[in-house]
């Protein structure tokens, strides 16, 4: 059983700019809201689902109180307003990209055949093929990222995106690269951002809003009045870990590696935004530098350095602020990605 809600044209008028996918007409006038006994109406639920679905909205939750029903409401309307388009579901682990695949089944009933999860496992000449048939998408940012720079997946029929585990949109991740790649491919999109924690200070909560282009946000407490009663009692302990000596020896190493392809782009002059101090790099600045330096330019010769230098500088800060084991799985993910 689903709810319609109507929005009157007032208040709740889709914000719409004419990109190159067009607005179905006769469902935009309208949005779907699941209500169900095994999915009981949650007030926060609703208001943040119409938030997201008319602002690219961050939404803020703590873990269990229904993010992936947000994110699978926001996918499925969009899926309905826009037939030709595309509907893009982007975790950073393949557990979070399942989770949310069954919710859009099960919770909004999209259909199985519209859908695709696309991973650096499927073959090149079959991504292509899934991009251009299939609707809705569940991937890792990684894999999209390849994708749209290899000319498979058309990023200017994407209409909506929903972001998982959106903390890591800063300068250190390939959820900050989408952004402005979508953009750029003449795209008009949505964009939904979810995290149970999207930054330890403000500065840190900037970052993402302006990496991810929000325009709201949407934060639920454990002491929302609407949010509380769903809360199980717990206990929180904050345990402060030392750095062990040897990422600090790995991290002294990296940086070496670091500097050899930036000492070659800065012999051709081509790291002009990035004279800084090689320790403080991060991904995001040095595409930006990637994408002066080829607007000035024209050379593209330079791409594959500019490429070692982003990962070698995604996998130093992965070391520095989660630790070997999840850096060497990034630099698994990331050699995966290359086989194609």
């Amino acid at each position: 059983r689903q709810l319609r809600l109507s929005l009157s044209a007032k208040k709740h008028q889709l914000p719409y700019i004419q990109g190159p996918v067009p607005l179905c007409t006769a469902t935009s006038h309208n949005w779907i809201y699941p209500t169900d006994d095994k999915y009981p109406e949650r007030t926060y639920q609703l208001e943040m689902s119409e938030s997201a679905i008319l602002n690219n909205t961050l939404c803020s939750l703590p873990t269990g109180l229904g993010k992936t029903l947000i994110a699978a409401v926001v996918m499925y309307n969009y899926y309905r307003w826009f037939p030709q388009g595309k509907v893009i579901f982007c975790a950073p682990t393949r557990p979070l990209v399942t989770q949310q695949i069954q919710a859009c089944y099960n919770i909004m009933g999209i259909p199985e055949r519209h859908t695709a999860e696309i991973s650096g496992r499927v073959p090149n000449t079959s991504r292509k093929k899934i991009w251009d048939t299939k609707r809705v998408f569940f991937c890792t940012p990684q894999t999209l990222v390849k994708d749209i720079e290899e000319d498979r997946c058309d990023a200017s029929k994407i209409v909506c995106v929903v972001v998982d585990e959106a903390h890591r949109a800063t300068g250190m991740h390939t959820f900050a690269l989408l952004p402005n790649m979508i953009e750029e491919a003449g795209a008009k999109f949505r964009l939904l951002a979810l995290s149970a924690t999207p930054g330890t200070d403000i500065k840190s909560i900037q970052a993402v809003v302006e990496t991810l282009k929000i325009s709201k946000i949407e934060a639920r407490t454990e002491d929302d009045p609407n949010v509380k009663r769903y809360i199980h009692n717990r206990e929180e302990e904050v345990i402060s870990v030392k750095q062990p000596d040897v990422i600090k020896i790995l991290d002294k190493k990296l940086l070496e590696f670091v500097r050899q392809p930036l000492e070659i782009l800065r012999s051709v002059n081509a790291a002009s935004r990035l004279m800084g101090d090689s320790a403080n790099l991060s991904p995001f600045a040095v595409m930006k530098a990637q994408e002066e330096y080829v607007n000035r330019t024209g050379d593209q010769r330079m791409y594959h350095t500019f490429q070692a230098l982003r990962t070698l500088v995604d996998i130093r800060i992965n070391l520095k602020n989660h630790g070997i084991q999840y850096a060497l799985q990034n630099i698994a993910r990331k050699e995966m990605d290359a086989r194609g």
